[in-house]
């Protein structure tokens, strides 16, 4: 299609009464509001992994496979932070109808490549926190707790992993994902979105959960139990943030404003 009627055709369908503003229809408080969500998400994370590698390699002076996974989901979480700084600054909050349906297109397959990175980020994160929990509650392989443990493992790794090869191959061709009018087929994102979401509140509640079942079965004082408890309760603001980003992704189905539900899911990604 050509360039020149793409950049003055909206993306979106625009509501009654509203006028589509290709170029004034920026939203820079939005912007600004990613911004500041992404800058402060990076300084937490940079703060919490150095605290953590830290203690492991000049205190405690070693480190095993947790602080390997740890570290790469560090590195996959910074360029994805990266990737939707550099996506919202084309984006900028904006109403699908504000966008220029090239603008639109432009980011797409971008958009692809970040959920990709998002894919391996959170897995390696989470395989992780997996991993420690093997170390901390499991010096023996055996028994109830090691083989719940086993599974989070191996189930987080195949949906994950497979999730990964789902994106690869989102549309066939992937030409087809910037060009929509191409021959081919793509998946359903709707369904794509959801399944992820689903995904993500359950495992972030097992794995939440694990711990404190774990601690139960532990041969310590009931004050112990619940004084550890607590502090692997802090994870709940995860599991939050999971549900928060599954109510979001659930209006995807029948709202038309795709791209400004996207950055809504962003948010709380």
């Amino acid at each position: 299609m050509d360039p020149a009627v793409l950049a003055v055709t909206p993306a979106g369908p625009h509501p009654p009464g509203v006028t589509p503003d290709l170029v004034n229809g920026a939203n820079m408080g939005r912007h600004s509001f990613v911004v500041a969500n992404v800058v402060t998400c990076l300084v937490l994370t940079t703060v919490v992994v150095a605290l953590r590698m830290f203690a492991r390699v000049v205190v405690i002076k070693t480190v095993d496979w947790s602080d390997y996974l740890a570290v790469l989901g560090y590195v996959f979480s910074i360029t994805y932070f990266s990737t939707t700084l550099a996506l919202d600054d084309i984006r900028l909050g904006r109403h699908q109808w504000d966008m220029s349906l090239l603008d639109y297109l432009n980011t797409m397959e971008f958009e692809n490549i970040s959920s990709m990175i998002y894919c391996v980020g959170i897995c390696f994160s989470k395989l992780s926190i997996l991993f420690l929990f093997k170390k901390v509650f499991l010096p023996v392989h055996e028994g109830r707790v090691y083989w719940v443990n086993r599974i989070l493992i191996y189930t987080n790794v195949m949906f994950y992993f497979g999730g990964l090869f789902g994106l690869i191959f989102a549309c066939i061709p992937r030409a087809k994902i910037s060009k929509p009018w191409l021959p081919g087929r793509c998946a359903n994102v709707y369904l794509s979105f959801m399944l992820s979401g689903i995904w993500n509140v359950s495992s972030d509640f097992f794995i939440l959960a694990f711990p404190l079942w774990a601690v139960w079965h532990l041969n310590i004082p009931l004050k112990r139990k619940f004084g550890v408890a607590l502090v692997f309760a802090v994870g709940t603001f995860t599991l939050v943030c999971s549900i928060m980003r599954l109510h979001a992704t659930s209006k995807l189905n029948h709202n038309p404003d795709t791209l400004y539900i996207i950055y809504k899911v962003a948010l709380w990604t």
